[in-house]
């Protein structure tokens, strides 16, 4: 399913994820370890907003994103 956005997919779980014990144990050209504390953070300008879930049946992030470019075209 396509997603858009500063992120591209975003994964749920119940169970809370261990940023600081993060490993990056493979090969990168662009990502380090100092950059993983900033890749939770978002600009002033992306104040959290209530939503809808997206799924296939109900694209509603691609309705949000048309919806947020019209601005941009007016």
């Amino acid at each position: 399913m396509p997603s858009f956005g500063e992120w591209g997919f975003v994964l749920a779980s119940n169970v809370r994820y261990d940023w600081d014990g993060m490993a990056l144990d493979v090969p990168l050209c662009y990502l380090e370890p100092a950059l993983l504390p900033r890749m939770r953070q978002f600009d002033a300008d992306m104040a959290r907003m209530p939503t809808s879930i997206s799924t296939q049946d109900t694209a509603a992030v691609w309705r949000y994103y048309l919806e947020d470019w019209r601005r941009w075209r007016e």
